[in-house]
This record gives C-alpha cells, structure tokens and sequence, in this order.
C-alpha cells in the first residue's frame, strides 16, 4: 500500500527515456507569513535558558497567494532586503491541502528564549504551581506559543497570561516586547491523580 500524489506542473515538460528532470514546481511572490516562537514547558525544570524555536506560518488560501496543494520536503527561507538573498533558516515540511495553515520550524531563536520554569508551593486538591519567564532580547515585539500541557492529561486554573487550546495542548500564547520579558504563573493538576 502507498500514497499517490498528483502535481501539475505549470508548464509542458517532457522527460528522456531512462532520464531525469529536475523542474521548479511552484514559484510565489509577497505570499504574506508572519513568525511564531514556540516553546515547551511540559517536563522542563529550573536551569539554564532554552531558545524557542523559529515557526514560520501562512494560509493556503488563493486570497492570501496560494492556493495550491503543497508536497512535502526540504524548504529555505532567505531574506531579501538587502538585495542579496540572505539565508534566514532552512527546515522541512509536511504535506499541505489548499484551505490548511502551513507551518514549519526553521531553526532557534538566539534572541527569544524561554528563561526559567519554577515551580511554586503546591494547593489542596493536587494542584501544583508553576511560573515561567520569557525573555525577547530583540529590537522587535515578538509572538511566543508555549506548550503547557496536554489537555488530555491536565487541567489547568488561574492562570495569568491569555491561554488557548491548540492542537490537543494548553498553550501560552503571548507577545514579548522588544528587549522585555513576560511571565505567567498558573496551576496545573492531573485528570490520572
């Protein structure tokens, strides 16, 4: 058993008996995407700073400059301001349908790091504190994403950051400024207790 997928290609091309071809499948301009930091805290303890990694994100849609079912494989960022393509990170993708948010992590952060997971006295009812701190070390506000826990297996009060359900997990979701930090203390307990 095994997958079969079709791509055009956007132009008439032919391939030599017993020959291979090497053609550019999709070529797109000022496609709009925007960067997240994502971040771990589940099973991370006190110690030494953790860079988040870099996730570059954009809609499939036709209306927003795509609009094509994307193949997986290697994928390069480059930045273009300068003139000269800069490489900015390189990663993998997985298969995208039209309609789906495209992601992919290309690399970690130097500058945006996850700066300490404490945990905090312990309440009734076997809930357990914990406090985090990021800190952005740029010159931009950045957007972080921090797991939390799986909402399977935790409940999650008090909070004091804004927290989101996203893909199976609690997640922090927060904007660093540029050279600052943000924190959020919350409780967690286990629905296996």
């Amino acid at each position: 058993m095994g997958d079969l997928k079709l791509y055009r290609v956007p132009f008439r091309s032919t391939v030599a008996a017993r020959g291979q071809k090497q053609v550019r499948l999709l070529a797109k301009q000022n496609v709009p995407a925007r960067l997240v930091f994502r971040g771990n805290a589940m099973g991370y303890g006190e110690g030494e700073p953790r860079a988040l990694q870099i996730e570059l994100r954009m809609d499939n849609k036709t209306a927003s400059g795509l609009g094509l079912p994307l193949p997986s494989g290697r994928i390069a960022v480059f930045d273009r301001d300068g003139g000269n393509g800069l490489l900015i990170g390189q990663g993998r993708m997985r298969d995208y349908a039209v309609g789906q948010e495209v992601k992919f992590t290309i690399g970690a952060s130097p500058a945006v790091r996850l700066a300490s997971t404490r945990k905090i006295v312990a309440a009734k009812g076997g809930w357990d504190g914990y406090a985090l701190e990021l800190t952005n070390a740029s010159a931009e506000p950045v957007t972080a994403e921090i797991d939390l826990a799986q909402i399977a297996d935790t409940d999650i009060r008090n909070a004091t950051g804004k927290l989101i359900r996203k893909d199976g997990k609690h997640v922090w979701q927060v904007t660093v400024p540029a050279n600052d930090r943000a924190t959020i203390s919350y409780q967690s307990r286990s629905k296996y207790r």
